[in-house]
């Protein structure tokens, strides 16, 4: 993000491919190394426990999401997706009348007393990956010739949503319709993905992935 042209550079990825790799982005690795652990540990607990924090119970729509549930490209898949997921949002207390807007409202957390570290580890990563998302979209508005901050008041209490992933290890077969994630278009301005070492997004490019 620290480069003369970075603005530009952006902005021809987003009206070409749609996608952009990102360096100098302000997170450290230390912290991204914690947010992969909690991560795992929590991946790892017993169903019953991750259960515990079902996003189907909870009327925002944050906490656990599990393997199967999303079904992204329902003409080519024959299952969910083979992914189960942790969403966590922009917290709105429901003292707040802001959270009578629909998906406002509170997180939920995992048991405190297994996870001691989550809520604090988490709550960081997300007010730093708020930052740059922000950062991000000034340079957009730079680089279509707009003042950087043109689009701050739209974003001043953004519909922003953390979503920890873990992929079932397995590979998928798509002449059966069983895919690790469908074919889709994200929603909302951008999206900022953290990878590990283990590959598999694909991009569809002219027709081509």
């Amino acid at each position: 993000l620290k480069h003369p042209n970075a603005s530009q550079l952006i902005v021809n990825a987003c009206q070409t491919t749609g996608f952009f790799y990102i360096e100098n982005h302000g997170i450290s690795p230390q912290l991204r190394a914690q947010v992969f652990e909690e991560m795992e540990k929590f991946f790892a607990l017993p169903l019953e426990k991750k259960l515990e924090t079902w996003c189907v119970n909870n009327p925002v729509k944050r906490g656990y999401l599990p393997m199967n549930t999303e079904l992204l490209d329902p003409e080519n898949q024959s299952i969910g997706d083979t992914k189960e997921g942790f969403h966590i949002g922009r917290h709105v207390p429901y003292t707040d009348i802001e959270s009578q807007k629909p998906l406002h409202g509170e997180n939920v957390w995992p048991d405190h007393s297994i996870l001691p570290q989550w809520r604090t580890v988490m709550e960081e990563y997300f007010e730093k990956m708020r930052t740059l998302s922000m950062d991000i979209v000034r340079l957009i508005a730079v680089g279509i010739e707009l003042p950087s901050d043109h689009f701050d008041k739209y974003f001043d209490k953004p519909m922003a949503i953390l979503r920890l992933l873990h992929y079932a290890p397995m590979v998928s077969d798509t002449a059966n319709g069983i895919f690790a994630c469908g074919a889709h278009s994200d929603y909302g301005i951008l999206t900022v993905l953290a990878t590990d070492e283990v590959s598999g997004l694909q991009a569809k490019i002219n027709g081509e992935w």
